[in-house]
């Protein structure tokens, strides 16, 4: 969706506002980590103690992060 010529077509504005610009940053592991904690931490906390406290946060998304990596 670049300017007319070099054999580019013209969009017009009605095609256009049908499409987004995202952008996002990498993301360091530590960055990663804490909001991964954060969100399972929340997720858990609705659920009785038996089923929160069977769950260790670090390890669970130590080991997702490792398989992610290792996938990738």
């Amino acid at each position: 969706m670049g300017p007319p010529g070099g054999g580019r077509s013209h969009l017009t504005q009605r095609l256009q506002r049908h499409y987004n610009i995202i952008n996002y940053t990498t993301l360091g592991s530590e960055s990663i980590d804490m909001i991964f904690k954060q969100i399972l931490t929340r997720f858990l906390d609705r659920f009785s103690s038996e089923i929160s406290d069977q769950g260790n946060v670090v390890k669970l998304v130590d080991a997702t992060q490792y398989v992610y990596n290792k996938v990738e």
